[in-house]
């Protein structure tokens, strides 16, 4: 039994071509694999199992992808007065990435990442390549200021240590007060 490595944030897809060169065999390998279509391997350092007999009959005809992975994410450095949905929207050009977003950098919701953290945007999920090259164009961030900020550029329903400063989560994002 041949096995391959994952590697971090590589999903059933790039796995899938990557072991066979072929999407024609997702199916089959998720099934040996126990996972399915939409896994993504956060972590990395697993073992997926390679069915030699399907790799043998799709090896007689020509891949039809790169067995390169298909995955490609680019940073965006968070601005003063962004919240979620203004980096979704500025990223993908529409809100409708939200939820992968959240996802691929560990955030809720209810987060307000502070200014200058770098996230991850994966360019798989853009939705409305118009809007986001126009914003992109105009050299525009979208920043719907939202949230209460003071002087300091600090939201106000802010959590603050006692020197004054901002309490933040693990992921630099701004630990916020309950309403």
């Amino acid at each position: 039994m041949k096995t391959i490595d994952t590697y971090k944030d590589e999903s059933a897809v790039d796995l899938c071509i990557r072991a066979y060169g072929h999407i024609e065999a997702l199916i089959p390998f998720c099934k040996e694999n126990g996972f399915s279509v939409d896994y993504e391997d956060l972590a990395g350092n697993n073992s997926c199992v390679i069915n030699e007999v399907l790799k043998t009959e799709l090896s007689s005809s020509k891949p039809l992808f790169s067995k390169k992975p298909i995955v490609k994410q680019s940073v965006s450095i968070v601005n003063a007065e962004q919240n979620l949905i203004d980096l979704v929207l500025q990223e993908s050009g529409s809100i409708e990435g939200f939820i992968s977003f959240l996802r691929l950098n560990n955030l809720t919701p209810n987060s307000f990442p502070a200014a200058g953290l770098q996230l991850r945007v994966n360019e798989l999920d853009v939705v409305n390549t118009d809007v986001r090259d126009y914003l992109r164009s105009i050299s525009h961030k979208v920043c719907s200021g939202v949230f209460d900020i003071d002087a300091s550029g600090v939201p106000a329903n802010v959590l603050l240590n006692e020197d004054g400063t901002p309490l933040l989560a693990e992921d630099g994002s701004y630990l916020l007060a309950e309403s």
